[in-house]
Formats: C-alpha cells, sequence, structure tokens
C-alpha cells in the first residue's frame, strides 16, 4: 500500500481532499481484515508524517479513532506533539501533553527514538527533545539502563547545548555490567564522537578536551588511535604544532608497549601541518611558533616514522598511496625536491603506482614556482632557479609565456629517449581534461627524471658549477638517509644514464 500511496502523494500534491478520499477508500474493511487493519493505519499515519503531510495524517488518525481502532502509544506520542507544537505552544505544554505516554510502561524505546526524531523534523529545540527523553527514563522501574542507542542520542543533544559534564554522565549511565566489553567499546565510539564534535565547534576548549580524557580515564575506556587522531587534528586545525607532535609523541611511547600504533590519517595530519607552517613565504604567527616548537619533528624524520609503522603494523596499511601523495606534496610545497624524490622512489618499491593525483602535484608546484621566477621582477642578469630548470638564458625569461607549452616541456623531462617504454599521462589527463582508462598504470620514473632536473636546479642555484652530477647525488643519498633507516625499507636504483643499443 505505501508504494501506491507514495505515487498518489506525487499526482494529488496540491490537492489534499482528493488524497485525504484515496486514503480513506484504501483504508476501508474491504481492503483489509478487522485483525490487520489498525496496523495499515499506522503505516499510513507514519508514512505521511515522514512526507510531512501532517494534516493527512491528523485526519488519518481522527478517521482511526472514529472507526473504534486504537492507535499504539508510540502513534499518539506523535500525532499528539504535532498538535501542540501546531497551537504554538510551549515546551512545557508538550511534556504535560505527552506524560501519560511517556511514562507508560508498554512506551518502548524505539517509540521514543521515534518521537525525538519526529521532534527534531518539528524543529523543536534540543533541550526539550532531552527532557522529553529523560522523562521517559525516570519513570522506568529500578534497574532499568538505557540503551546505547538512547545514550548516543542524549549525548550528541546535550554536546550540542553545550552541556558536556551532563553527556559525560549519560555516557557512564549506560554502562551494564552485564556487557563490560561491548559497553567499553561503544563507550569509546560516544566519546570519540564528543570529541568529534568539539573539533567542529570549539576545538580551541582545552579543559572540555581534559574533561573527556579524564572521564575515559576513570572508567576505565582505552584510547584508541582514532582519539588521538582527533586530539591530533583539533591542535592543526588551531594550528598548535607542538601540541598536535606532543600527542603524537605519547602515542609513539603507547606503541613500545601495546599494540596501538599511529595511522595514515596520524601522518596525513602531521605533514599537512608541517607543510602549512613551513611553505615558502609563510610570515605569520603560526610560523613563528613553529619556530620555538622543539618537539615538531622534521618532515623527513616524520617520513622515516611513517615507513617504520608501515612496515610495523602491516594490516592497517599505513603507507597508502595517498599518504605518499600527501607527504610529496610537503616535501614540493617547501621546495625539498631530493626528499621529494625518495618519495617517489618508495612507490615502486612498495609495488605502488604514482596516480593522477600524484602527476598533477608534481607539475602543479613546479610550475607555480617556474611561473613567479620568469614573471617577477629581477636584477641584471639574475639566474633564478626556474631558469636553471628550463635550461634558458636569464637574459631570455621575460619573453617565455607560461602556458600549457611551458608545461608540456617540463613534463616531456620526464620521458627516456633511449630503453623500455614508460608509461605517463598526458598533460590533459594530468590536468583532469582527458579521461584515463581505468586499466592504465603510470610509472614513478618519469617523476623521479623530472624531479632530479629540480634538484640539479637547486644545487646550481646555489653556486654549484662542477661536478653537478655528484652534488645531485649527494643531496639524494642525504635525504635518504635520514627519511630511511635500512633496514627497515630498501629502495630500488635508477639507472639514469641511456642505454646501448
Amino acid at each position: 500500500m505505501l508504494v501506491h500511496l507514495s505515487k498518489r502523494i506525487q499526482d494529488l500534491e496540491h490537492d489534499h481532499i482528493q488524497l485525504e478520499k484515496w486514503v480513506v477508500k484504501r483504508l476501508s474493511p474491504e481492503e483489509f481484515t478487522e485483525k490487520y487493519l489498525p496496523r495499515a493505519y499506522e503505516e499510513a499515519i507514519r508514512f505521511l508524517m515522514s512526507e510531512r503531510y501532517y494534516a493527512e495524517a491528523v485526519f488519518l488518525y481522527r478517521r482511526m479513532l472514529d472507526e473504534g481502532l486504537l492507535p499504539s502509544s508510540a502513534t499518539n506520542s506523535t500525532v499528539m506533539a504535532l498538535s501542540v507544537a501546531a497551537a504554538g505552544a510551549s515546551g512545557s505544554d508538550l511534556l504535560k501533553a505527552l506524560e501519560v505516554t511517556l511514562t507508560d510502561p508498554q512506551y518502548t524505546e524505539s517509540s521514543l527514538l521515534q518521537l525525538l526524531d519526529f521532534l527534531a523534523k518539528l524543529s523543536l529545540p534540543s533541550t526539550l527533545r532531552v527532557q522529553v527523553a529523560r522523562r521517559f527514563v525516570d519513570s522506568r522501574r529500578a534497574g532499568y539502563t538505557p540503551s546505547m542507542a538512547l545514550v548516543t542520542r542524549l549525548v550528541m543533544l546535550q554536546a550540542k547545548d553545550g552541556l558536556l559534564r551532563e553527556s559525560l554522565d549519560w555516557i557512564a549511565r549506560g554502562n551494564d555490567d552485564e556487557r563490560p566489553v561491548a559497553t567499553t567499546r561503544e563507550s569509546g565510539r560516544l566519546y570519540k564522537q564528543l570529541l568529534s564534535h568539539l573539533k567542529t565547534t570549539n576545538p580551541d576548549d582545552s579543559g572540555a578536551v581534559d574533561m573527556i580524557l579524564s572521564h575515559m580515564k576513570s572508567n576505565k575506556v582505552p584510547v584508541s588511535t582514532s582519539v588521538f587522531n582527533m586530539l591530533i587534528a583539533m591542535q592543526a586545525r588551531r594550528g598548535a604544532a607542538s601540541q598536535a607532535f606532543s600527542l603524537y609523541n605519547v602515542l609513539v611511547e603507547i606503541s613500545k608497549s601495546q599494540p596501538l600504533y599511529p595511522d595514515s590519517f596520524t601522518f596525513g595530519t602531521l605533514f599537512s601541518l608541517t607543510q602549512s607552517l613551513r611553505s615558502p613565504g609563510n610570515r605569520n604567527a603560526r610560523r613563528r611558533r613553529f619556530k620555538e616548537a622543539a618537539n615538531v619533528l622534521p618532515p623527513r624524520t616524520l617520513y622515516q616514522h611513517l615507513l617504520h609503522y608501515g612496515k610495523r603494523d602491516i594490516r592497517t596499511h599505513v603507507v597508502t598511496l595517498s599518504i605518499l601523495n600527501v607527504a610529496l606534496r610537503t616535501f614540493l610545497t617547501m621546495r625539498d625536491y631530493a626528499a621529494a624524490f625518495v618519495v617517489v622512489r618508495t612507490f615502486p618499491t612498495l609495488q605502488l603506482h604514482p596516480n593522477r593525483d600524484t602527476y598533477y602535484i608534481v607539475m602543479k608546484l613546479l610550475m607555480d614556482r617556474i611561473r613567479y621566477d620568469l614573471w617577477q621582477a629581477r636584477n641584471l642578469n639574475e639566474a633564478r632557479w626556474g631558469d636553471h630548470m628550463l635550461g634558458i638564458n636569464p637574459a631570455d625569461a621575460p619573453a617565455i609565456t607560461v602556458d600549457d607549452s611551458l608545461a608540456e616541456t617540463v613534463l616531456a623531462f620526464g620521458k627516456q629517449p633511449i630503453g623500455r617504454p614508460i608509461r605517463m599521462p598526458t598533460l590533459a589527463q594530468i590536468d583532469n581534461e582527458e579521461e584515463i582508462p581505468a586499466a592504465d598504470a603510470f610509472d614513478a620514473l618519469p617523476l623521479e627524471r623530472i624531479l632530479k632536473r629540480a634538484i640539479l636546479a637547486d644545487v646550481m642555484l646555489h653556486g654549484h658549477t662542477v661536478a653537478l652530477s655528484s652534488s645531485v647525488s649527494s643531496a639524494i643519498a642525504r635525504a635518504k638517509e635520514e627519511m630511511v633507516t635500512p633496514p627497515d625499507i630498501v629502495l630500488r636504483k635508477t639507472d639514469f644514464r641511456r642505454k646501448r643499443r
């Protein structure tokens, strides 16, 4: 019947009288037996409520009473709430109207949750919804323990009203000694939801965070990696690098004695944080705080940790394509091309293939620097990194147009003149203007060649004019030494020399 009712609502969207007549006709004794008629009314009323056809739902409810049928307590409470709210009555009037229903021993939690959903649809304040739920809970017999579904609803409603302590009390009230393991796990999820709420609404409220952690400790709820991630993300959102890395260091210490390790989310947050603080040209207060934070790990060391935990806890897939792209973006933003080279060389070692995003990150950030170097005013005969990258005379720089043709030139640095065919995307594919076949997998080698040229440009920028190849190799070797700890992982070697026929 509900399928037909849904279609009828669409057909008679603005003709409420015809809709009521159709529903009444379908709910006749000829259509349903006496046993199933009340259930049919109930389902139709609930459906009309869910579709916000409130007048039709109330009409059907009254029709049900006229037919001598008894609605369930759930339907009674919903229609009653609608009637009181429509009359513009106060919250206390609503509570009085629902008193008999809420205190009825036969009124179930499931019905209450449906009522709370409906009150939310009516845009009634969360404070009133909490009062309704409290009245239900307080009327239960001794020994009653609210379900985690109800506790979760109450916790989040009160958190939205800023009643954190009350939310924590409800979590404790929901504990069930007969199910300690399940309750601990479910409580952990609730604490995480509270932290997530704080992260988006008030990340600077350290007192609230301390209260939640203290409550978890007193209730013997273990702090999971996801909780640490939430706390680290809150500090990162504030730009508080020292606090974020302090939390990370605590997690590292715990991992030495317990199977609790940083994961890809942990490293993604920290890489993004260091990127925002270390990017060239960042002169704001957050960078000044960063200089004072002695506990902040250098990005190269952070990458070393990433590889270490990736090998230590394979099941969690710490080192993913996504996190490698985040690390790559961080190093390129910092213009640490030797470190970016080591990241790219990690791809084939871990049997991963660069994707469109990987190529886009490299091309976008290199082209941004080239554009800046070519467009900015310069001293006479001043050579910049972009000049060395493109292999041009500084005097010719002002005449060069930064467009797709120049980007094609930079991308072509990754092509191998002689040797096996390599798989690399076109510029149109990198810019997402051309579809990439699903079966295509790109090679890391072109990116290595492009980044090696970027390192060479860096070496030349700093005045090195002899033994350039040796200087580039030394820069890569230093980066590898800082980022990769033997024997955790062994990076393959690439021969950039042309192969003889």
